[in-house]
């Protein structure tokens, strides 16, 4: 701690009462403004040297936005300084198998999916709920499953189990000498910075019962679920790799709508519900939300998804220190959605995302175009 006494956040508030400070960030050669917080959040403590900026529209200014979609996968790439975006479901339920990146502030179509237009060949097939997740050992972003149906319809044969790579080169298959089986939704991946590998947990395709845990590295995939103490937690529709507690954070649980804001921890093979003791907890199962690690923010940041009774959430919340807090008054509020991705963009230096569904959970799809982020 630089050998300083940490002011409490009492003091900190105080201060910041009297006088009010700004910080000033460079985004693509504009100076943005972001106002300092002068109180901890109505749901917990807050990270004293955070400085928040609201949600702001980027799609008034961008162009080429792609298809409006839910289930996606989103991956930032710090190789080509580009977010990469694969597939997902139109609002017709139809699978997607095209690739864009954005980046300068733009959406660039990189693959259509059947090789016509584009500077890919060879690409993925179609589909939705795939995961996605940038590899540094590759050097590029890891897909690994999804589905091109709906498994109570048409069963396993709707799931993949096919492992790709997509690099400034396209896209390129990977043979591993094993694999995990196919699957369909909950195929939740994120790279686990303090055991070196990428972090894989879901379950077979029409086995929603059943939960696995895969770790890919050297090129292969490796079951650990036989190897992990204590069992395997129902909770995590989403993770994300919380540098800055150590841990893999895993959000959410397999009861849909009825479902509760679970918060579990993975490291080193042991999972716990760092969830249990704390009395803060997200906006009931919060299910099918956005998440990703913010650097700047030290934290993992959230935000959408659905509640108890189904209606779509338009809060953004915030884990550090193992603890949750309600932001939504300091950052604005983001039309509510659940089916989205959300990555942390390093050449924007913002938490970033795209599109989801905004119907309520179980009606009529609403799919919006939009692209967001929030500086933290």
């Amino acid at each position: 701690m630089n050998g300083r006494r940490q002011r409490s956040l009492g003091e900190w508030a105080k201060d910041r009462t009297r006088t009010a400070i700004g910080a000033s960030i460079a985004v693509g050669g504009t100076m943005v403004l972001l106002l300092s917080i002068l109180a901890p959040a109505a749901g917990g403590a807050v990270h004293a040297n955070t400085m928040f900026g609201h949600w702001t529209n980027l799609s008034k200014t961008s162009r080429g936005p792609p298809t409006a979609r839910q289930a996606f996968g989103m991956a930032y790439d710090p190789a080509l300084g580009a977010v990469v975006m694969f597939g997902g479901q139109d609002t017709y339920g139809t699978p997607l198998g095209d690739t864009w990146e954005w980046s300068s502030g733009h959406w660039r179509l990189i693959s259509s999916g059947m090789g016509s237009n584009s500077s890919t060949s060879l690409s993925p097939a179609a589909r939705w709920s795939a995961g996605l997740v940038y590899d540094p050992a590759l050097h590029g972003v890891l897909l690994f499953g999804g589905q091109n149906g709906y498994i109570s319809s048409c069963g396993a044969s709707c799931a993949f189990g096919d492992t790709w790579l997509f690099t400034a080169k396209g896209w390129k298959m990977l043979s591993p000498s094993s694999s995990p089986p196919a699957m369909s939704v909950g195929a939740q991946m994120a790279y686990d910075s303090h055991d070196g590998y990428v972090f894989l947990r879901g379950s077979p395709a029409g086995v929603s019962t059943v939960h696995v845990v895969y770790s890919f590295a050297n090129g292969t995939w490796t079951n650990l679920t036989s190897s992990i103490s204590g069992g395997l937690p129902n909770g995590g529709f989403f993770v994300s790799n919380d540098v800055h507690d150590g841990y893999l954070l895993l959000v959410g649980d397999d009861s849909g709508c009825t479902g509760t804001g679970a918060t579990w921890a993975y490291q080193g093979g042991v999972f716990t519900n760092v969830g249990a003791n704390l009395t803060t907890l997200p906006t009931a199962s919060m299910g099918s939300g956005a998440m990703t690690y913010d650097p700047l923010a030290q934290a993992v940041v959230m935000t959408g998804g659905y509640t108890a009774s189904c209606t779509v959430v338009d809060q953004t919340w915030m884990f550090h220190n193992g603890k949750w807090s309600d932001i939504t008054n300091r950052v604005g509020t983001l039309p509510g959605r659940w089916d989205s991705r959300m990555v942390f963009d390093s050449a924007l230096q913002a938490d970033f995302t795209f599109s989801g569904n905004e119907a309520m959970v179980g009606g009529s799809n609403s799919f919006g175009s939009d692209t967001w982020s929030v500086h933290l």
